[in-house]
């Protein structure tokens, strides 16, 4: 009868020496070649790249070619969700290349009717109680608060 087919083997002796001397094995140290070799083989990327490189990829100083003129509206940017705090944030769509906007609570902007109706959608739900058929809370959204209000100047 084989060893391991025992029952009574597999609790005791030999095999639970085996699971012992596995689990605390040590890991195999590896020469500096090999590390070498396997920082060449898959730690390459954007560090590896030069500032031409990457300022290329960001398309920083680039002329954009755009096919349509967007409609700009000056407006006062009010920030409902953090008073007194500046927005930044970036915004990019296939009528508008991309820019890094930072927009200050009460200050006036020529900015594009795309990005005012994007800012102007930013909106969380206020749900209340009220009483359903049987008697019971039920939670309802009764309305919306917008986050950013872009005033017409």
């Amino acid at each position: 009868m084989d060893k391991r087919a025992n029952p009574l083997r597999l609790l005791h002796g030999e095999y639970m020496a085996t699971l012992i001397r596995k689990r605390t094995r040590k890991p195999k140290v590896k020469s500096p070649e090999e590390i070498e070799k396997l920082q060449k083989e898959h730690l390459t990327g954007p560090a590896d790249e030069s500032i031409e490189e990457v300022m290329r990829g960001l398309e920083i100083e680039q002329v954009v070619v755009i096919k349509e003129i967007p409609d700009y509206e000056e407006v006062v940017f009010r920030n409902q969700r953090d008073p007194s705090y500046p927005l930044d944030f970036h915004y990019a769509s296939r009528t508008h290349p991309f820019k890094v906007y930072k927009l200050i609570d009460g200050h006036k902007y020529k900015l594009p009717r795309e990005v005012i109706k994007n800012l102007e959608g930013c909106k969380e739900s206020i749900h209340k109680y009220r009483k359903n058929m049987d008697g019971d809370p039920e939670i309802y959204e009764a309305g919306y608060k917008q986050h950013f209000v872009c005033e017409r100047a």
